[in-house]
């Protein structure tokens, strides 16, 4: 797994107007089952929202700084989704490429190929808990406002990186507020 930081990325004022845009418009967090429905879960108990791509210059200079630091085309990025983690809350360790062996994947695959990178903005740290961790690489990062972590969910030979397995540690006080973003193999609209 290769893990780009660059830390504070982003400066607060941004992360502040990016909470303001999306508080308003956040429901459940869903995950993709292997069957390709979407739905809530227990494994992630966060609630979130996608902002629509360049809906606003806020929205515009994330998308173009992740970009830019991969030198990728934002065509191929996915709509940014901004997470809020109230305390007990968490998405626990997961994947975010797409397993080419669950049926219901290949719609995912068809639209616009793999998932190859993923981007997490910290918007507002948790006052405790939150971290994001990399299980089975042994990486734990306390993110602040504007810190970014970007790392690839596949391997040189395009298959997904077992050491990309992440999580969003359980909030135990505060609110964590975060944007995640995914690059794929080809433009995703």
């Amino acid at each position: 797994m290769k893990v780009l930081v660059e830390i504070r990325a982003v400066d607060w004022d941004r992360c502040q107007r990016l909470i303001e845009l999306a508080g308003p418009r956040l429901s459940r967090s869903m995950v993709i089952l292997p069957d390709g429905r979407q739905e809530p879960d227990p494994y992630r108990t966060s609630d979130g929202m996608f902002l629509p791509q360049g809906e606003n210059e806020d929205v515009v200079a994330v998308e173009t700084l992740i970009a830019e630091l991969l030198g990728l085309p934002v065509s191929h990025m996915e709509s940014l989704q901004v997470l809020r983690y109230r305390p007990g809350q968490e998405f626990k360790a997961h994947q975010d490429t797409f397993d080419p062996k669950d049926p219901g994947r290949a719609a995912y695959l068809g639209q616009a190929g793999q998932r190859l990178w993923t981007g997490v903005l910290c918007l507002r740290q948790a006052a405790q808990g939150g971290e994001l961790a990399f299980p089975k690489a042994g990486i734990m990062l306390s993110q602040r406002p504007g810190d970014l972590c970007i790392f690839s969910g596949t391997g040189a030979d395009g298959i997904p990186d077992p050491a990309a397995m992440h999580q969003a540690m359980p909030v135990k006080a505060g609110e964590k507020w975060s944007v995640a973003s995914w690059f794929r193999e080809r433009p995703f609209r």
